[in-house]
This record gives C-alpha cells, structure tokens and sequence, in this order.
C-alpha cells in the first residue's frame, strides 16, 4: 500500500511512518531502525554521510523518486551517536513499526523514541 506524499509522489507506509516522526523532531538526525539497521533518509543521509563517513545511497520509495539513504549496524548506533553529539548534532533513535502494530501502536511506538544529546 502507498499513498500520496510530497509533491504527490507516492509513499510507502514506511516512508509515511518516517515523516511524520522527522516532522516530530526537525532539528535531529533520525536513526530509524530497519532490522538489523539504523536508516537516514533524505536530507538527514546525506549530512550523515558527509559528518560520518558513511556511504551514501538511496532507495526506490514505492515508485516514486529515489530517496537518498545512509545506514549504520545496531551494534554501531550508539558510537556513531556519540560522534554527532561531539559535531554539535542531536540524533534520534526510533523503530519502524512492524504489520498491523504500525496501525494501531502509533503512540507506543513514539513512546519508544529515545532522544540523545
């Protein structure tokens, strides 16, 4: 299922899931876990990828436009966290929603969002 997005590009729910956290909070760097992954999207991938190093990429959002994206292991989150901290950054970790949970645990997963400064 997609729905429509910015500039009436379709997304997917997990992009819809992401936005609205990001909307939550603009002024950090969001760690959206994906598995065995933190995910950066758009415009937090690509500072990501210039303050840390990481590879930048992208991803084929449900059709519409590639987004631009940058990932660090679980394991790894926590240093890469302290190395924004340490640049002046503020970064955020949240889990993407899994099946109907998404749906109905909105809150609960906000709940779950640890912010790091």
């Amino acid at each position: 299922m997609t729905t429509a997005g910015a500039g009436g590009a379709t997304e997917t729910p997990l992009m819809q899931q992401y936005r609205d956290i990001k909307a939550r909070y603009p002024q950090t760097i969001l760690f959206f876990r994906m598995g065995d992954f933190y995910e950066m999207f758009e415009d937090d991938a690509k500072l990501a990828a210039r303050e840390l190093g990481l590879t930048l990429t992208s991803r084929n959002n449900g059709g519409a436009a590639e987004v631009p994206l940058a990932g660090v292991p679980v394991k790894a989150a926590t240093d890469y966290l302290r190395r924004l901290i340490g640049k002046g950054r503020a970064g955020r970790r949240s889990q993407a929603g899994q099946g109907d949970r998404a749906a109905r645990g909105r809150r609960d997963r906000h709940a779950r969002d640890r912010a790091q400064r």
